[in-house]
């Protein structure tokens, strides 16, 4: 008896190491990280929502005991636990601390790429800030491996990533080619209307030049998303490499993709991009993003018959409405097209076949006719084009997509004149990527509620004839000063930051708040003082009035993307995400939209004074 006793006990204590092991596999490495920033946060749990514990200074190092996502587990010097920021903070160099990440593996003479635009990282993971991008078969010269990841060198001397799996070994590179790495093509076409030439590889190098659509230039080399080229002169400047394509025939539309007998000829192409937007993709630039149910509505699937897409309407008191069905669930995306006057919906995701012919559009006052055909066929997209009767600039619309996505809804009016018409608009969803922003107790990520209210309010900001940027589209990490340099290289009217809030003292805290900076004896900013404290009145006057929370009024506060914008800017928070009721709030979709509306009469509220 005794002997079983003893065997079952050492079985037990046997197991419970196991899963200690297990459930520790951080700490059975004794692995280590030293603080890459001048001073970095220790939390109480791992997100930027929660308590504040301490700091550690650049070049501390402390023993990581767990992780969870991007954030570290830790042990300090003085036997506290808590967490940082993986992005913070670099492996331990040296025996202790294992091998560094990045550390030399057998890498190849040189790199192709094979994707066709492959984004250049920071670091060894997706999770890093974007560094640029090259193309397919560009040539990069391999510094040393990391896991997956190639670190490679440009043609500026710049460090940066690749994924492993967008390249494959080339050819020991030919004497020279070392010039070229990182080219994307041997030449670019230009594919802005008018485009600057700059000394250096950035908008703040000094303009030396310009030149128009459909110029062609050989490229020398490349550093981040600026190509060097040559002039017909010889001469050597930099151009923005979102507002070129390389020079590579494009495939050729095949005719089963084609619709059969198209009555008017081929599509219009695609609107041209503002005059040098210098600062933002080529996509942002042209406003394009998916559309985003403002208002969820039932649609009948009955009479769609199994067509890919199919196109019904009603003339309403004062406009048309369209319902535009599709066959599977599809992102689409809306743009007018001034000479000839249009509207145009992109379509992506839809099998190939066939799409509707013209259609004329009986007793409509805005619209006179529909069509619809393949833009592209690689990846597909279908676009549907709408003849408009007037200016596309006197035109409003507004757009709902079913929450299957297998609809959306398009309501065309006259277009009253509105304040925001004409107006240069930058909205930043604040945080992104790696960065989650505040974390409520139920686990919503502030960072997704910036981005769909950011798209909500750029939606309705367009429809209403602005022209708006987002400093991000999707969910991705983007630094806080880049979001002030692309809105300050665009010259924007205003810039309007969107986050939620968060309390590290009480989880009672509730209410909607706005923030702006002009400090008085800033010269630059000391000048703007009555529009930007005017800019915030009129946001936070729109979002009480739209979200009935409490008013916690105005504040000023030196935050970067206040201090760093050229141009009258505010900061809004719009609710408690560490508050219980109001992180209910913040998920749910009739907020957001109420959130987007608040920010757009609050927008047109500063531009009617202005």
């Amino acid at each position: 008896m005794q002997n079983t006793v003893k065997m079952i006990t050492k079985l037990v204590v046997l197991v419970s190491l196991c899963f200690m092991f297990l459930a520790h596999p951080a700490a059975s490495a004794a692995e280590t990280v030293v603080a890459d920033r001048a001073s970095v946060n220790i939390r109480s749990g791992p997100g930027t929502g929660y308590k504040l514990l301490g700091q550690i200074n650049r070049g501390t190092s402390v023993t990581v005991i767990g992780r969870s996502g991007d954030w570290y587990r830790v042990r300090l010097a003085d036997g506290r636990i808590g967490w940082l920021a993986g992005w913070l903070v670099k492996p331990q160099s040296g025996p202790s601390g294992g091998a560094a990440a990045g550390s030399p593996g057998s890498v190849p003479a040189s790199l192709v790429v094979t994707g066709d635009v492959v984004n250049l990282r920071d670091g060894p993971g997706s999770g890093y800030p974007k560094a640029g991008q090259v193309v397919k078969g560009a040539l990069l010269t391999p510094v040393r491996k990391s896991g997956e990841w190639y670190q490679v060198r440009l043609a500026s001397g710049k460090l940066c990533w690749i994924a492993g799996w967008l390249v494959k070994p080339g050819a020991n590179p030919p004497d020279g080619a070392a010039s070229r790495s990182g080219s994307a093509a041997v030449s670019v076409v230009v594919t802005g209307d008018v485009v600057n030439l700059r000394s250096g590889p950035g908008s703040d190098y000094p303009r030396i030049g310009q030149v128009s659509r459909g110029t062609q230039l050989p490229v020398a080399g490349q550093s981040g998303e600026w190509y060097q080229v040559r002039l017909a002169d010889g001469k050597l400047c930099w151009i923005a490499g979102w507002l070129v394509k390389p020079n590579a025939p494009a495939a050729a539309v095949s005719d089963a993709a084609k619709p059969a007998d198209e009555p008017v000829g081929p599509l219009p192409e695609e609107p041209a991009p503002p005059e040098a937007p210098e600062g933002l993709t080529e996509p942002e630039a042209r406003g394009q993003i998916p559309v985003i149910s403002r208002e969820p509505f039932p649609v009948s699937r009955s009479g769609n018959n199994g067509a890919l897409v199919e196109i019904n309407w009603e003339n309403t008191a004062g406009g048309t409405e369209f319902i535009i069905s599709f066959c599977r669930p599809v992102f689409t995306k809306i743009q007018r097209m001034v000479d000839p006057s249009l509207l145009l919906v992109d379509i992506s995701e839809l099998p190939s076949g066939i799409l509707p012919e013209l259609q004329a559009v009986d007793g409509s006052g805005l619209v006179s006719s529909v069509r619809a055909g393949w833009l592209q066929e690689n990846p597909p997209v279908a676009r549907v084009v709408f003849t408009l009767k007037q200016a596309a600039e006197d035109l409003y619309w507004e757009a709902d997509a079913s929450p299957d996505r297998q609809a959306l809804r398009l309501r065309l009016k006259p277009n009253i004149h509105y304040a925001v018409a004409g107006k240069a608009i930058v909205l930043d969803p604040g945080h992104g990527g790696r960065d989650t922003g505040a974390l409520g107790a139920a686990g919503l990520e502030e960072k997704e509620f910036n981005l769909v209210v950011a798209h909500l309010a750029a939606e309705q900001l367009r429809g209403r004839g602005a022209t708006v940027w987002l400093t991000r589209e999707t969910d991705e990490y983007v630094d806080l000063y880049d979001r002030t340099a692309k809105a300050n290289a665009l010259e924007a009217s205003v810039f309007v930051s969107i986050h939620a809030n968060a309390s590290e003292r009480s989880t009672q805290q509730q209410g909607t708040s706005t923030y702006w900076y002009a400090p008085p004896a800033d010269p630059v900013l000391g000048l703007q003082r009555t529009e930007r404290e005017y800019l915030a009145q009129c946001l936070q006057a729109g979002l009480v009035g739209n979200l009935g929370r409490k008013d916690l009024g105005l504040y000023t506060a030196n935050f970067v993307v206040l201090r760093t914008a050229a141009m009258p800017a505010a900061l809004i928070e719009a609710a408690f995400v560490s508050n219980r009721e109001e992180e209910v709030l913040l998920s749910q979709e009739w907020f957001r939209r109420a959130t987007a509306k608040g920010i757009v009469e609050g927008l047109e509220a500063f531009f009617s004074r202005s």
